[in-house]
């Protein structure tokens, strides 16, 4: 068997679920206050990072430098599209 087929294997949804509880709401993300900002992703990073990465790292068989780079780029992706939102919010205001 292949390491992918081992992955594969090891790999368990139920154990590797993105949190049960109530999502952190994108609204703080898109507010003008910028550490609100701040702490809207933190809160966001804290819930979903390691869900993400373990997501990253075992259905796509990455290494974990690797699985960790895609995380990270994930999440930076995810506050710039946000702070994109807001200001053409802002500046349509």
């Amino acid at each position: 068997m292949g390491q992918a087929d081992e992955s594969k294997k090891t790999f368990n949804p139920a154990a590797n679920a993105f949190p049960s509880r109530a999502a952190p709401s994108s609204k703080p993300l898109r507010s003008i206050d910028a550490e609100e900002r701040e702490r809207a992703l933190e809160a966001l990073c804290a819930a979903y990072w390691k869900p993400v990465y373990k997501y990253v790292r075992l259905r796509w068989n990455r290494p974990a430098d690797v699985a960790q780079d895609l995380t990270q780029r994930f999440f930076v992706n995810c506050w710039n599209v946000n702070c994109s939102k807001s200001l053409i919010q802002r500046k349509a205001v």
